[in-house]
């Protein structure tokens, strides 16, 4: 099974340009055998993975384990859904949820206050006024760039724990009896 070629290839280092990487495949397990054979890897593997699996709703969330786990660790949040004879696996990586929804904030804030310091600014101006409020576009602009930098860093510091939660979903779904082509999006 290869997980979207383009999400494990980081000859660009970083994981190139992805933002959240995706897993989107489709393996030949039913979606209640596949849950639970990854809820015995889970109790059995000596990776460092840990997570909720709920069979019910053929869902998982992957974590790194509390002791191995740092500031940018990545969750793997997967969904398995019925297909023909087998299931469509669809996953997102990314940060914890919430370091992803403090980034948001941020980011929503700074453009927020961009946006609104070139309107004011701009009515300012054309009134003959000081457009003081001008200088809070470029402040916004360092702050994006700023945590643009700092996401990337993060990435590439949570590099080795993708490529772990990768192993450990390819061990786990490996003898699934092979695979199909990805259906087409």
């Amino acid at each position: 099974m290869v997980l979207c070629p383009v999400l494990w290839d980081n000859s660009a280092g970083m994981w190139g340009r992805i933002f959240r990487p995706r897993i989107r495949e489709r393996i030949l397990l039913a979606p209640d055998e596949a849950i639970r054979k990854l809820r015995t890897s889970l109790d059995a593997t000596d990776l460092p993975v840990v997570g909720l699996v709920s069979e019910r709703l053929h869902h998982a969330e992957l974590r790194v384990r509390r002791d191995e786990r740092h500031f940018w660790s990545p969750c793997l949040s997967l969904q398995l859904e019925a297909a023909g004879s087998g299931s469509d696996l669809h996953g997102q990586i990314g940060p914890h949820p919430s370091l992803w929804v403090g980034f948001a904030f941020v980011y929503i804030t700074a453009m927020s206050a961009a946006c609104f310091g070139l309107i004011f600014g701009l009515v300012q101006w054309s009134l003959d006024m000081p457009a003081w409020t001008l200088w809070v576009v470029p402040v916004a602009v360092v702050i994006c760039t700023i945590l643009l930098g700092v996401s990337r860093t993060g990435q590439k510091l949570a590099d080795a724990q993708m490529v772990m939660m990768n192993r450990f979903l390819l061990d786990c779904l490996a003898d699934s009896g092979g695979r199909e082509p990805a259906p087409p999006e």
